[in-house]
């Protein structure tokens, strides 16, 4: 186990008093059945199928009032997906359940559709786009670098296109030219969003095209606090988690195996199964890397993870992924909850290595091997 931990490097985020309130929105999505050997790789005993939730997040600048969602989950009339989704998700066998939509969500909590200043997609796959023709035209629909190119027209023009024409048709539809922005935060292009400092988008290509991940600032400098919206960055804590500035802890209090090590567990048990077992970076590299199967780009999709490592490595930064189920009981949701104190709150500190919880069945069989 490491004793020497690095210090986390500079993001070079300018100062601002400027803050957005983010609301995670608990978005009734739930997704089962798809291999994770999809996304990730090696894989881990246990760790077959995902089974997780679709978040959303509700942006609002504190100043101005302007409202933004980040990613939809999936959309409710599922039968509605463009025809090639609907083939893949039957082939698969996955099991999709989703009761509300983000804009009847949002409704329920108080807040009117027409509220909503633009929809900013992390990127096209059906599991983030929702469906955004439940918003009035007058809400713009954001995509990433090189979207209109891959996927206009959408389905049922293009039969043949994942995307589907009614999300766009009739609204601003804006693609995001990193090149036109010298800003860079970490080892990420980023555009200002709101020109104020209370939002950002950052160039994390790789899973798919145009991949976009967020940065909301929900404190004021000079105590800056941030949540960081990763989308499919990542799709398990284990791709992003340990890092040399976020080594695995020599003990794990809470338990993440509390049946079978209760109190206390030793980092050391997962130290052991780790995909580098036996070498000192066992406690300083993720378990896991991105799988060439479920990216656009490999090589840029797991140095996207690597530069979201920077971000995840700094105590004033929440990293929320879309899919991370660790986190459904940590942190609290729209409309009763502002997302805002997370830090008050040990967010943060709850759910960072709660995902070694699904690689128990591992240790419990690496021990059984040992025993024998």
């Amino acid at each position: 186990m490491a004793s020497a931990v690095k210090p986390p490097p500079s993001l070079n985020i300018p100062d601002s008093s400027s803050v957005v309130n983010v609301h995670v929105i608990n978005t009734t999505s739930r997704i089962k059945g798809i291999p994770f050997s999809v996304f990730v790789t090696p894989p881990y005993k246990g760790l077959d199928y995902l089974d997780c939730p679709a978040f959303s997040f509700l942006i609002e600048n504190q100043t101005s009032g302007r409202k933004l969602l980040f990613d939809l989950g999936v959309r409710k009339d599922r039968e509605n997906m463009p025809a090639t989704i609907v083939k893949r998700v039957k082939d698969g066998s996955w099991t999709i359940t989703v009761e509300k939509g983000v804009a009847e969500i949002l409704q329920e909590g108080g807040m009117a559709p027409k509220e909503i200043e633009a929809i900013i997609w992390s990127h096209h796959h059906w599991d983030h786009t929702g469906d955004p023709s439940t918003f009035p035209t007058s809400t713009d629909l954001i995509v990433g670098p090189g979207f209109k190119a891959s996927f206009v027209p959408g389905y049922p023009e293009n039969p043949e296109s994942p995307v589907s024409k009614s999300a766009y048709e009739g609204r601003n539809l804006r693609e995001i030219s990193f090149a036109e922005s010298k800003l860079v935060l970490g080892r990420c292009n980023a555009i200002d969003f709101f020109g104020d400092g209370s939002f950002y988008l950052l160039d994390t290509p790789g899973h798919a095209v145009g991949h976009m991940c967020g940065l909301a600032r929900t404190t004021a400098s000079p105590e800056a606090t941030f949540i960081f919206l990763g989308g499919d960055c990542a799709h398990h804590g284990a791709e992003f988690r340990p890092t040399q500035y976020l080594p695995l802890p020599t003990s794990l209090t809470p338990s993440p195996i509390p049946k079978t090590h209760p109190g206390m567990c030793p980092g050391a048990l997962f130290a052991n199964i780790h995909r580098l077992h036996g070498s000192p970076s066992s406690s300083t590299e993720p378990f896991s890397l991105p799988s060439e199967n479920g990216a656009h780009d490999i090589e840029a999709a797991r140095d996207s993870v690597t530069k979201m490592g920077d971000f995840d490595a700094q105590e004033n930064i929440l990293t929320m992924i879309a899919h991370d189920d660790t986190m459904v009981n940590v942190v609290g949701t729209f409309p009763n909850t502002v997302a805002n104190d997370w830090k008050r709150k040990g967010w943060r500190e709850k759910g960072m290595w709660k995902f070694l919880a699904d690689l128990g069945e591992a240790v419990e069989s690496k021990e059984d091997e040992a025993g024998q």
